[in-house]
């Protein structure tokens, strides 16, 4: 975030010890608008020459993300799994079989923006359930986009993702 609020020429305000930056945090998120356009418009485009998701593709590759080495000796990948299946089957319920890039897309930002900091045990695996959902998402959107000739979606996606955590920053 450090690096976006600094191209943007943002310093936080400061009043004491307490940050007052939440008008910054609005005029900036103004800023992602058209950037978010253009992408939802590049994603529409890149749908029409692409198959649907399989939710169960989507969650195979979650899970993956989730039982890393790491997780697994911490004892969170059973856990980190069990709630990335509640989660996709919900998904299931609501979308069917199968997704549209641009509800995968719908996914991720909802994911990323439920994502941040947390001191319970239980917050902590929700952010990191939504965290890899999300990072899931991200990397299923920008390989079925290139695939379609969208090579433009990665870079916006990359874009919008750090103005929108310098945003959280602030």
């Amino acid at each position: 975030p450090e690096r976006v609020l600094a191209e943007s020429g943002i310093i936080p305000k400061h009043e004491g010890t307490q940050f007052t930056t939440l008008a910054q945090a609005d005029k900036l998120q103004e800023q992602t608008l058209p950037l978010i356009s253009a992408n939802k418009q590049a994603l529409q485009e890149a749908q029409l020459s692409t198959a649907p998701i399989p939710v169960g593709d989507f969650e195979s590759r979650a899970i993956a993300r989730a039982r890393t080495p790491e997780n697994i000796a911490g004892g969170a990948a059973d856990d980190l799994e069990k709630g990335i299946r509640a989660r996709f089957e919900s998904y299931r319920n609501n979308y069917g079989q199968s997704i549209p890039l641009t509800t995968v897309d719908d996914i991720k930002t909802a994911s990323w923006r439920k994502t941040g900091f947390s001191l319970t045990k239980e917050d902590k695996l929700a952010g990191d359930i939504d965290y890899i959902v999300a990072k899931s998402a991200q990397e299923l959107i920008e390989e079925t986009a290139a695939k379609a000739g969208a090579v433009d979606v990665a870079q916006l996606n990359r874009e919008i993702g750090d103005v929108l955590e310098a945003v959280k920053f602030l």
